[in-house]
């Protein structure tokens, strides 16, 4: 606690002020510079980036006038008005070339004539097709066709595919530069909007392109897209700044909205009229000079705590020993005199005064140490006398107890013996009387024997019909009947059954007078019946014609006594079980109704049996999910048709239909709604379907439906295409709606086959193929599809044992810095050798190994193998090269997959720094959140990473900041278009300033020619990789290749 008069605060009240005021004058003038001068650096950043933007929209628009200009120049074109055929001709052929050009983009090219009509090529399934129309009224036609220029349209809903589209358009001209048509090809908006995507600046900056009448061609809010223009928004300050984009001029515009400050940075497309634009909060930009700013504070109050310390712990310490004599005198005050005697050095006043009081603190430790010497001797004393006195009323106590205890034992054991002498007296009198009842109850047992005998034998013989096959039941009830009536001398009886309903009564099995009503319908609701019904109890009657509510049914008349016992099958009564008498009333003991219940309890036995067995055999051959029959039942039925297709008396077409991506929504939403997604889909099935086809669930998300007597082609298509349009929409999943699609496999019977078994293979390899093909579609069975399946069966068989055979080898293909001389690595690719198939591309055993689950073991030995290849470079003192390889996405999703990697390059005994894994894109997007974590891991324990494809994938500044990875790999396809293709150019040298901002290593793969390697030198790319400076190459030829490298690079400076 500070003390006013204290020396310590005396001295900081002097010197603190003074350095204050030094400090606060330098923070001053770094604020000046830091809120100038970086604020005007930051704009101009900003304004670069929307320049940028907005010249690769223009660039791009230029190479799209390319096409129709040229397809205008054509002799066919010059042929429109009198004929379509020649230019339908060329534009066919254009087509296929711009659509591999423009895969993503192009959509369509048309020709129209000076009266405005068009035809236009579009691609329809696997062929291309000719759709006609009118384009007479579009405001375009009408300006080509007044002997206006080229030109791109604002962006237009096609009447052709519907999709929001501009149209690239150049006029076709005669002899004398009169327009006699145009040329037009229809392009997707998708390039522009992927560039106004990245143009997001910030967290919460987006980026928006509109056209020259101020129509949204791309906003983050999709809703505003093609359906409203920026000068039709409420808020006036945005109006203002849509005004500025169209004034044709670039510049930064401040302005309010949603009560936020922001501003924007805007870039006009001179070829189109377009203009592009950064927006992003003013706060949000600004940010970083706060932050450098809330720094400069910091570090200014830290040195100011930091000098002020400095000066505290000077003058603490030249009054630490006066603080030390007053602690130990606090101490003394206290009680404690055990302290150790105070250090002293000095030999001043303060001095003589610590020596002193060491003494005085040695004398009164003295006095106290004798003072408990005999406190001690008194306290030993006293408890010596307590001891003593407690030891003498113990054995007092005790005495008293004992003498207790043996007076009660006495008292018991007389006690005893008095109750055993009433009990044996008891005993005998008991004894007597039993005899007497026993010579009793041994005549009553001989007259009733006989009786008991007859009924224990009909009994197991009712029982013993219950263990016969479920299909005699019928017999077993009437045989039970039968000696139910015997037992109790009763004529006739009868058992029947209700209807469902409870409203309808039949006799199924009946004897005496009852059998005239056998199979007749008659009201459960009169007599007896109905009190059985309702009550779920035994009822008996000696006057069975006085009994209230009878229909009086003449055949009944002679009836005088009658037993009715409820049969009941999990607590519902479903039948009767009945004993009558005629002509003469008889008494009906208790022994008639034991007698009944237990032949009903028999009855109601075997009517369980009949309907376990009828529940069985349903759940047996119908799928209990969707109610639909399962694959035993649809191979009962399949084999039936085939049997009548072999004797040339039936043909169908067999559906099989498997729903895409249901794996997904069982993954991430659980099975309960993948279950719900089945059933609809069963439901939709049916919906299209006629009654007497024939639908089967298989298991999974796989349907089959045969549809017997449909043996045309066409209309098999157009049912295939109706059931993908009833199961191509949206379902509930988890409170939110879910696009799911199907495809379908058609094979026609006994066309492609006339076995069960043959017949459903061809139908999943028509399955397969229609989701190769792009799923949502389906496809007729080929036989080529079953050659095709067929050898990756045996490819996958043999690929199966390359490990053990020693089929597998890794070649090597050197990294090397741009100068062609320097090595930085290799990358480890993978190569097959197979006796019987010779050489095999990767490109077509991999895809089967990670299909198969083989992938997992073959990638564990690669990296084996890699490992020992880098423990030999390290041995050759090539220790700082490294060595890349590839892994799968089956292997980075696999639970143990960092501990194995770990365990291998620990067992090698090599530097994990030497070891590049290298993941694509695509395998990262499957599961990013794991996969990230995964690879922090990996790059905390010392492996390298590198992002390979770069660029082919999901390409996103936000995940790939995210990232733990220290290289980028260009794909070898935008090498090849590198010196041909301007944008692509631009792409590529983006791509390498992107990753040298975020601090990574740039390697371009694929690089064969010596233009290419000029582009990215001047690019400033990190590392070269391809055929320029060497191919893949086995182990011996890789290290004479680095042999040879040292040769001709004696002292290296490699990185």
């Amino acid at each position: 606690m500070l003390r006013l008069h204290s020396f310590k605060t005396k001295l900081l009240l002097w010197i603190m002020p003074l350095l204050t005021l030094g400090l606060l004058s330098l923070s001053g003038g770094a604020y000046w510079y830091i809120d100038h001068v970086v604020q005007e650096e930051l704009t101009a950043s900003m304004l670069s980036v929307t320049a940028k933007a907005a010249e690769s929209v223009n660039t791009w628009c230029k190479t799209l006038l390319l096409e129709p200009e040229t397809i205008a120049s054509t002799p066919a074109a010059k042929t429109i008005n009198q004929s379509f055929q020649q230019i339908d001709e060329e534009n066919a052929n254009r087509h296929s070339f711009l659509h591999q050009k423009y895969p993503d983009i192009f959509l369509d090219i048309y020709a129209a004539n000076r009266e405005g009509v068009y035809h236009t090529i579009q691609q329809s399934g696997d062929r291309l097709s000719i759709f006609e129309g009118s384009i007479q009224n579009r405001d375009y036609f009408r300006s080509i066709m007044a002997g206006g220029p080229s030109q791109i349209t604002s962006p237009l809903l096609s009447r052709t595919t519907g999709l929001p589209t501009i149209f690239v358009v150049a006029p076709i001209t005669d002899d004398k530069q009169q327009p006699q048509g145009l040329i037009g090809t229809g392009i997707s908006l998708e390039y522009v909007q992927h560039i106004a995507e990245n143009l997001k600046i910030g967290k919460t900056g987006y980026g928006l392109v509109i056209a020259q009448d101020g129509s949204f061609i791309y906003h983050p809010d999709q809703s505003l897209i093609m359906k409203k223009k920026i000068t039709d928004i409420a808020d006036p300050e945005v109006v203002e700044l849509g005004k500025q984009m169209l004034s044709g001029h670039s510049g930064i515009f401040h302005y309010t909205s949603q009560g936020e400050k922001k501003v924007a940075f805007y870039q006009p497309v001179p070829l189109t009229g377009w203009s592009v634009a950064a927006t992003l909060p003013e706060a949000e930009l600004l940010a970083p000079i706060r932050q450098m700013l809330q720094w400069l504070t910091g570090i200014t109050a830290l040195i100011l705590l930091l000098i002020g310390g400095v000066i505290w712990l000077a003058a603490n310490r030249l009054s630490r020993p006066l603080q030390e004599m007053e602690a130990h005198t606090g101490e003394i005050a206290a009680g404690n005199l055990t302290l150790e005697p105070l250090t002293v050095k000095s030999k001043d006043e303060i001095g003589s005064l610590a020596r002193k009081f060491n003494s005085m603190a040695e004398k009164l430790r003295t006095m106290l140490h004798e003072l408990e010497i005999k406190n001690t001797s008194l306290e030993q004393e006293i408890t010596a006398r307590r001891q003593a006195e407690t030891a003498l009323q113990q054995a007092h106590d005790s005495l008293e107890i004992k003498v207790e205890e043996k007076t009660q034992e006495l008292l018991a054991a007389n006690q005893e013996l008095t109750a055993m002498n009433e009990e044996i007296q008891t005993a005998n009198s008991t004894l007597a009387t039993m005899n007497q009842q026993l010579e009793e109850e041994i005549q009553v047992r001989c007259q009733v024997e006989n009786d008991l005998v007859l009924r224990e034998r009909q009994y197991r013989a009712s029982v013993s019909l219950l263990t016969r096959p479920i299909e005699e039941v019928d017999h077993c009830l009437k045989a039970i009947l039968q000696n139910a009536l015997q037992l109790i001398k009763a004529p006739g009886g009868y058992i029947g059954l209700y209807d469902p309903e409870g409203t309808e009564f039949i006799i199924h099995h009946a004897v005496g007078i009852h059998e005239s009503l056998l199979g007749e319908k008659m009201s459960a609701h009169t007599g007896m019946k109905k009190d059985v019904y309702r009550s779920g109890e035994l009822i008996h009657t000696e006057n069975y014609q006085c009994y209230p509510g009878l229909n009086g049914d003449e055949r009944l008349k002679r009836l005088s006594s009658v037993v009715m016992l409820p049969l009941k099958q999990d607590g519902q009564i479903i039948g009767i079980l009945a004993a009558s008498w005629i002509d003469e009333r008889h008494p009906i003991s208790q022994e008639d109704i034991e007698v009944i219940r237990q032949f009903g309890d028999l009855a109601s036995v075997a009517l369980e049996r009949a309907s376990v067995y009828a529940d069985n055999r349903h759940m047996a051959f119908h799928d209990s999910l969707t109610g639909l029959p399962n694959r035993a039942s649809l191979n009962r039925y399949l084999e039936g048709e085939m049997q009548k297709a072999r004797s040339g008396i039936a043909s169908g077409v067999i559906l099989f239909i498997d729903m895409d991506d249901l794996k997904m929504v069982n993954d991430n939403f659980g099975h309960s709604n993948g279950d719900a997604i089945i059933t609809a889909a069963a439901g939709h099935i049916r919906s299209v379907l006629d009654p007497g086809a024939f639908v089967a669930r298989l298991d999974g998300d796989k349907f089959v439906a045969i549809l017997p007597g449909e043996e045309n082609c066409r209309q098999a298509a157009q049912i295939a295409q109706k059931m993908l349009t009833a199961l191509n929409r949206e379902y509930p999943v988890a409170d939110q709606s879910l696009h799911m699609s199907a495809s379908i496999g058609l094979v026609i019977y006994p066309v492609d086959g006339d076995t069960a078994e043959d017949i459903l293979k061809k139908a999943d390899s028509a399955v397969y193929a229609a989701k190769k093909a792009g799923r949502s579609s389906w496809r007729f069975y080929d036989p080529s599809l079953q050659q095709e399946t067929y050898e990756a069966i045996l490819l996958t068989n043999s690929l199966r044992r390359v490990l053990e055979r020693g089929e597998l080898s890794l070649h090597y293909q050197p990294q090397l810095l741009p100068d062609g001389q320097t090595m930085v690595g290799f990358e480890a690719l993978l190569r097959w050798h197979s006796p019987e198939y010779g050489q095999v591309s990767p490109l077509r055993f991999i895809p089967l190994a990670e299909k198969n689950g083989l992938i997992t073991p073959i990638g564990q030995w690669v990296l084996e193998e890699t490992c020992r290849f880098v423990k030999r470079l390290s041995a050759l003192g090539w220790d700082d090269l490294h060595v890349a390889v590839n892994i799968s996405p089956k292997q980075l999703l696999a639970g143990n997959f960092v501990s194995r990697i770990r365990a291998i390059i620990e067992a090698a005994q090599v530097k994990p720094e030497q070891i590049v894994l290298e993941v694509t894109e695509s395998v990262l997007i499957e599961s990013l959140e794991q996969s990230v974590e995964k690879m922090q891991q990996l790059h905390d324990f010392g492996v390298a990473l590198a992002l390979d494809d770069f660029g082919t994938g999901y390409s996103s500044l936000t995940y790939l900041k995210s990232l733990p990875v220290d290289i980028l790999k260009i794909d070898k396809s935008f090498i090849d278009k590198n010196c041909t293709d301007h944008d692509q150019r631009q792409l590529v040298a983006s791509m390498i300033e992107l990753g040298h901002a975020l601090n990574l290593t740039i390697v371009a793969e694929g690089v064969e020619t010596e233009p290419q390697l000029e582009l990215l030198q001047q690019y400033g790319c990190d590392c070269i990789q391809g055929y320029i400076f060497s191919k893949p190459l086995p182990e011996p030829a890789a290290l004479a290749f680095l042999e040879q490298k040292r040769k001709a690079s004696p002292a290296p400076d490699r990185p």
